[in-house]
């Protein structure tokens, strides 16, 4: 980690996560009184794979680009909105097209063109509405509401986060907790040597949230990367399940997973995003330090977004 930096808590994992294991009801997730998952839904679908085959969705939910662009990720949130058939009072917000300061950077290689396996084509165009404020705006609403009761589940590049605390640090500095699938601190990058994509992506708004005084807790690759959820073992939840929802999820990650089978050698797919989601839910299992983080800034991409 370069030098100074600010203090953050750093996660780690006790023990192994076995497949399957991070699949609990979201609708139990309660660390504190309101969690507002800011998911991208396509690198963050397995965060809704509850173990009794349905789906819980969260109050609020925004959009930012993440693995794929803005217009997908907008469809995608409420084609899964549909499946889970969520109620028309769900918020779903729309977030930031693009990072700060850089091209958006994709992994249409792992996701699809869509976002989702190439498999939305087949499914009608999704009917539930979108709120008409942007997803900034609306956390600074939730954050002047609850305070710090409230915890936000980020598993995406940090954009919308940067964005809500330019436009009012005082409040976005009241927010309970921010937990952020990142970085990578004693592992591999995933997309360059060093850096983990969510803050690749957008390394300025990683920055400014880091440095902007609100509290952090980051699960990076170093924990994710032991959780894991096996072709074989999906398969066999959605055959004792045999729901819409199961199926759905199948569909969805058979791309995903074959980019595992063919790039890692894993026949399943790594839970990074579920992760940070059980990292609440099942706190016995994982330990956090505090530690002083930097975010790297730079127009190199070798070094761009090191933590």
């Amino acid at each position: 980690m370069p030098g100074g930096g600010h203090l953050a808590r750093l996660g780690s994992l006790r023990g192994d996560i076995l497949p399957g294991e991070c699949l609990p009801p979201l609708c139990e997730c309660r660390v504190k009184d309101r969690i507002v998952p800011k998911r991208n839904i396509g690198n963050g679908y397995v965060n809704a794979i509850p173990s009794n085959g349905s789906l819980f969705v969260p109050h609020d939910v925004d959009l930012r680009f993440g693995v794929y662009s803005l217009e997908n990720a907008t469809r995608n949130t409420r084609l899964v909105l549909d499946v889970a058939q969520a109620p028309p009072e769900v918020l779903v917000a729309r977030g930031a097209a693009r990072p700060l300061a850089h091209e958006l950077v994709t992994a249409e290689i792992v996701h699809g063109a869509d976002g989702l396996g190439n498999v939305t084509g087949v499914y009608p165009a999704p009917r539930h509405p979108l709120a008409e404020e942007e997803a900034a705006d609306l956390l600074l609403e939730m954050i002047d509401r609850y305070g710090d009761t409230l915890t936000v589940i980020a598993t995406a590049p940090m954009t919308n986060l940067a964005l809500a605390a330019r436009r009012d640090a005082a409040i976005f500095r009241r927010v309970g907790e921010i937990v952020q699938m990142g970085g990578a601190i004693r592992v591999p990058g995933n997309i360059s040597p060093l850096a983990e994509y969510n803050l690749y992506v957008d390394p300025e708004a990683a920055a400014e949230v880091v440095a902007s005084g609100a509290r952090l807790r980051l699960v990076p690759l170093d924990v994710t990367l032991q959780a894991a959820l096996l072709r074989s073992e999906l398969r066999r939840l959605a055959q004792e399940r045999d729901s819409a929802v199961f199926q759905f999820v199948r569909e969805i990650t058979v791309l995903c997973m074959d980019a595992h089978q063919k790039f890692l050698g894993l026949n399943g797919i790594h839970l990074h995003d579920p992760a940070v989601v059980a990292a609440l839910m099942n706190s016995g299992r994982f330990s956090a330090a505090q530690s002083r983080l930097a975010v790297v800034v730079s127009a190199d991409p070798w070094k761009c977004g090191n933590t």
